[in-house]
């Protein structure tokens, strides 16, 4: 999760890493793709947003999950607890975050409304909730390259793109599926 208060400045950032992507070369097909995500660009690029990213007025929550073997059912109901869990941790903040733009995971409305409501139960507040496609809104892709730089940390022991945003993390929580599960009933 990110948390910031200029949002038009990180809005930016995705569409500045695009217009550096060489338009000949094996890279040229980045400069194509409907969304860039950390997965699907090269170095170059990976370093030019995290590097952006860590030169802005942001937070970094995050939470890395121990699934040991099980698969997570992707449910709004679990999507909306592990939310919850990452503005808890913000919650600290002279300004908690009252405003949230969520990736639109979920295609269908009543899934998005189920997602809602336990995400303001959970919180006990009102909080406004946004729901943007990533391919429309650039600002939905920079949370991909904060998740990946830390899945790529976590998994190979690579820290190059971690150690970006290492001053930006304000949060950081390893914690198995089982224990959260638990915790949340």
């Amino acid at each position: 999760m990110i948390v910031a208060s200029d949002l038009p400045l990180l809005a930016k950032i995705i569409p500045a890493a695009r217009r550096h992507i060489p338009s000949k070369g094996k890279s040229k097909k980045e400069r194509y793709l409907p969304e860039i995500k950390f997965s699907n660009v090269g170095d170059g690029t990976k370093e030019r947003v995290l590097s952006s990213l860590a030169s802005s007025p942001v937070d970094v929550y995050a939470m890395v999950i121990d699934k040991e073997g099980r698969t997570i059912a992707d449910t709004p109901e679990n999507l909306a607890s592990l939310v919850a869990r990452l503005v808890n941790y913000a919650r600290g903040r002279p300004d908690p975050p009252t405003h949230l733009l969520i990736d639109r995971h979920f295609p269908s409305v009543s899934q998005r409304s189920a997602f809602d409501i336990r995400l303001e139960a959970l919180l006990k507040r009102p909080v406004f909730i946004e729901h943007l496609d990533s391919q429309q809104h650039s600002i939905m892709c920079l949370p991909d390259f904060v998740a990946g730089a830390i899945r790529v940390s976590v998994a190979r022991g690579d820290t190059r793109w971690y150690d970006i945003l290492k001053e930006q993390i304000a949060g950081e929580e390893h914690v198995s599926w089982r224990r959260l599960r638990q915790q949340l009933k």
